[in-house]
């Protein structure tokens, strides 16, 4: 997050992870979730309402990008994949073996997540 001024951004880390380590049953009620929480924080620290917006919109983000609830895929679920070329990270069960229930095999293509820079 960029810096900003004011008491609020010293916990905007730490509050953005509690709203994120929440279990949502929708996507919908996570977005809710995630600015119930950190605007009912902010209110109490006088933050500007844009910073305040601005963390949620980040929050969201992070969310719908690392949170897969059908999948039973919270924040923190796996350790982190930076330099997952040294782990087996996502390919444990994306290695064209592995097959869901109705046979669909999970391909093993990073292409499914990472979109080549061109």
């Amino acid at each position: 997050m960029p810096a900003c001024s004011g008491l609020f951004w010293p916990f905007a880390k730490r509050e953005v992870l509690v709203a994120l380590k929440q279990t949502y049953p929708t996507e919908a009620a996570a977005e809710a979730g995630i600015g119930q929480r950190l605007g009912a924080f902010y209110a109490s620290h006088a933050a500007p309402p844009a910073d305040v917006a601005q963390a949620t919109e980040t929050a969201v983000r992070l969310y719908r990008t690392n949170v897969f609830p059908t999948m039973k895929i919270g924040w923190g679920t796996y350790v982190s994949q930076n330099g997952h070329t040294y782990a087996t990270g996502c390919t444990r069960c994306h290695d064209d073996e592995h097959q869901t229930r109705t046979g669909t095999v999970l391909q093993d293509d990073c292409d499914l997540c990472h979109k080549k820079l061109e």
